[in-house]
């Protein structure tokens, strides 16, 4: 059951317009339900899904929604670990799946020096960041306030986070256990379970067990 308060406003009749006319188009079962899924969530909150998004899936092929599929697992908050190979080849990703993701402008930092991200305390006093991945959650602690590290990764353009909530809603274990694993080697607490979102928009850690 789903407990969201209904959102106080509806989709513009511009958005619903737009997505109509894109969705009347599509043949294949799997991107009928991609539509289906981006009016579902633009109705249960207005805004989700922008006109340039709408604009943008009418060029998605049966192929690259698999891809998306098959990618949206891999995403924390907004980025994909890289910085154990061996791990990303074990969940079945090629590195020319993260390419064409970048080149249909999904992705970005594929390849080259690729990007590094450094994650911020999220208190005081001592360090504290969260990562999340499909109702999985991640914490690394030190008690160094001003411990900072550069976390490998490619990252999502802005097109790429909003259709990436049309994947899978399963994190996949494997990769995110490998980045709590090198969050470990560079000297913080790493503890992993999963959170439940609170009435306030608070999260809270369940079943959270040290790595």
């Amino acid at each position: 059951m789903d407990d969201t308060p209904p959102p106080d406003r509806s989709p513009s009749g511009d958005w619903l317009l737009r997505w109509r006319d894109s969705a009347a188009g599509v043949a294949s079962e799997e991107l009928q339900m991609l539509w289906g899924k981006v009016l579902a969530g633009e109705v249960k909150s207005p805004g989700t899904y922008s006109l340039r998004t709408l604009e943008f899936m009418r060029s998605l092929s049966q192929e690259d929604a698999k891809l998306i599929e098959k990618i949206a697992p891999l995403v924390v908050d907004g980025f994909i670990f890289i910085g154990n190979q061996q791990a990303l080849d074990e969940t079945g990703v090629v590195f020319g799946e993260l390419l064409e993701l970048q080149d249909i402008g999904i992705l970005k930092g594929v390849g080259g020096l690729g990007l590094t991200i450094t994650p911020k305390s999220v208190v005081q006093g001592r360090f504290l960041a969260a990562f999340r991945c499909h109702g999985a959650l991640l914490l690394a602690t030190h008690p160094d306030a001003g411990k900072a590290v550069s976390l490998p990764c490619c990252g999502l353009t802005a097109i790429g986070q909003q259709v990436m909530t049309l994947g899978t809603s399963q994190p996949n274990t494997l990769l995110f256990r490998a980045l709590g694993a090198w969050l470990k080697q560079q000297g913080y607490e790493v503890s992993i379970g999963r959170y439940q979102q609170l009435s306030d928009g608070q999260l809270t850690g369940v079943d959270m067990q040290l790595l």
